[in-house]
């Protein structure tokens, strides 16, 4: 079917093939652009060529692009390939919430190809401003001196319907969900974990949720389902429920029935932070640094030789405290959701 399209709509460029957070960051950042910017949304995948597109694109308003963790060493034409001549694009290349993707949780490690940042600063230029998801992002694009960046947050931050609200204080924590890690090598630390969760929940139903799903596929390589096989055995013998949530967005609306969340998934975290109910997340690499790093609250590294005693410790404080350490997030959150939508209106 041809798409029909009246003047001045906006393109997007998404990218959601597996991992169920970027099903997410898809969803949520059309909520924000159909409230803020306009209704009519032509939707695109980032991977795909766009040369037959053009007649749409250079009557648009933009193309935006979303996609979270986008910012890779070679975010052009790896992460987003446009078209064949860039100059054909007649309409700014605005990015939209995005950050940095490396496996290293080692920013020092992160370093943009000189491709990459001929394509950053060129989009850059017609732009006024641009829109980041944390301040190591920010910071990285400061070093090519590309300085008209916004850290708005990721757009997942924003769940609309919860902005002025409370957090969630439920000291009997009914039920809980702990989420597996994204790389396999994370196996042991994660039983100890799942250990150490069972320990401080006893009494909660506990969810072991699975972002990628457990099962070898095309999109998930056989070391990898390996991990996770183990990973929901062991949670069966701790009386955890399994639970695969990559397979349609609606999956995760058991997180909103949660009293907490405890895990390795940025998007699950966000997901629950932005339904006002509490989270910790463990960061892998520097999407979750950067991410924990711009919200006020303790930062857990998996490589931290203290990790599992510091959340330990964490959860304690939090209950005997009454989750007040949640308090503060939700006003920071509420006065970035302001700059978020400054950023949108001003999309011409």
């Amino acid at each position: 079917m041809e798409y029909v399209w009246r003047s001045k709509l906006i393109v997007i460029l998404t990218g959601a093939y597996k991992n169920i957070g970027d099903h997410l960051i898809g969803f949520r950042a059309k909520e924000l652009l159909k409230k803020y910017v306009d209704e009519d949304i032509l939707e695109l995948d980032r991977k795909e060529n766009l040369d037959s597109y053009l007649d749409v694109i250079n009557t648009s308003k933009a193309i935006i692009l979303c996609g979270g963790p986008a910012y890779n060493e070679k975010i052009y034409p790896n992460i987003y390939k446009l078209c064949t001549n860039l100059d054909d694009i007649k309409v700014p290349i605005i990015p939209f919430g995005l950050g940095l993707s490396k496996s290293t949780i080692n920013d020092k490690e992160f370093k943009f190809s000189e491709e990459s940042i001929t394509f950053i600063k060129k989009i850059h230029s017609s732009v006024t401003y641009s829109s980041c998801r944390d301040n190591m992002t920010k910071d990285m694009l400061e070093t090519i001196n590309v300085n008209n960046v916004i850290m708005t947050g990721c757009p997942v931050w924003y769940e609309l319907s919860s902005i002025g609200k409370s957090f969630k204080k439920n000291n009997k924590l009914v039920k809980v969900v702990f989420t597996t890690p994204a790389h396999p090598m994370r196996l042991l630390q994660t039983l100890k974990l799942m250990l150490l969760t069972k320990k401080n929940f006893n009494n909660a139903v506990i969810y072991n949720s699975f972002h990628r799903g457990f099962y070898h596929e095309s999109l998930l390589k056989v070391h990898y389902s390996l991990s996770y096989l183990i990973m929901a055995i062991f949670g069966k013998l701790l009386g955890f429920k399994n639970i695969d949530v990559s397979k349609k967005l609606s999956d995760l609306d058991l997180y909103k029935e949660c009293d907490f969340h405890l895990g390795y998934r940025v998007h699950a975290h966000l997901f629950f932070l932005s339904n006002r109910i509490p989270s910790i997340l463990i960061n892998e690499d520097i999407r979750g640094k950067g991410m924990s790093e711009s919200l006020p609250l303790e930062v857990f590294n998996y490589n931290d030789n203290q990790m599992l005693q510091k959340v330990d410790s964490f959860i304690k404080n939090m209950k005997n405290d009454n989750f007040k350490v949640f308090d503060k997030l939700k006003e920071f959150v509420d006065k970035r959701f302001d700059v978020m939508k400054d950023f949108l209106e001003n999309i011409k």
